[in-house]
């Protein structure tokens, strides 16, 4: 997908009727709207950097339009509607319906029922490189899944205003992988972090070895 304003990419197999809640939250006037379904393929990569099974993308076009305001109907009425509309798809995927997505593969191992291959959003910068805001953590309630989809929109706006001052800029090497920063949601301070993601999966495998070690 090039050129637009949101993008939803979603795994074959899925009915498109499953996102009709999701399409109805989108002003097709005001904004450029792509879908797109994948084949299910094996990824030889970490897990974060495969797609999920949903994936929201936001284009230069909706940062254009949207996040600079441009006009008071779409401050108003578009933006907040495709917010609530987010939210509402992330309670359906994480929440609702998580059983339904069970196994995502990754190379030769398979990821069963992780809350970070289920469904992501991932932004075009300012520059070159892209945001991936990955949902990893499968304890948030759906008031929490709330806050932090408006978190994502208010990271972006942030970034589109102050742009090369925030935190969607920074690409040092510890954190920009592939072309790609990636954020998770820390449901204490309710904020986005910058994390690198071959640290955090090994913080991640560590715990989970040692739970399994003290069973």
């Amino acid at each position: 997908m090039k050129d637009f304003g949101i993008g939803l990419l979603y795994l074959e197999g899925l009915p498109p009727e499953y996102f009709d809640d999701f399409r109805d939250s989108i002003d097709f006037d005001a904004i450029d709207f792509r879908e797109e379904q994948r084949e299910n393929e094996p990824y030889a990569a970490l897990e974060w950097m495969i797609p999920t099974v949903v994936a929201l993308y936001v284009g230069k076009k909706f940062a254009d339009a949207l996040l600079k305001k441009a006009t008071d109907d779409i401050a108003d009425t578009v933006y907040p509607k495709l917010k609530n509309g987010v939210a509402e798809l992330a309670k359906k995927l994480l929440v609702t319906d998580r059983t339904r997505f069970g196994v995502v593969s990754s190379g030769e191992k398979k990821v069963t029922n992780a809350a970070s291959t289920i469904f992501s959003v991932t932004a075009q910068t300012t520059g070159r490189h892209r945001a991936k805001f990955v949902f990893h953590d499968d304890s948030l309630s759906e008031l929490e899944y709330e806050i932090a989809v408006d978190q994502i929109f208010a990271t972006l706006e942030a970034h589109y205003r102050e742009a090369d001052n925030d935190i969607l800029s920074d690409t040092s090497p510890e954190y920009l992988r592939g072309g790609s920063v990636y954020l998770i949601f820390d449901k204490q301070s309710q904020a986005w972090d910058l994390v690198n993601p071959i640290a955090e999966r090994l913080k991640q495998q560590a715990a989970h070895n040692q739970k399994n070690a003290e069973q």
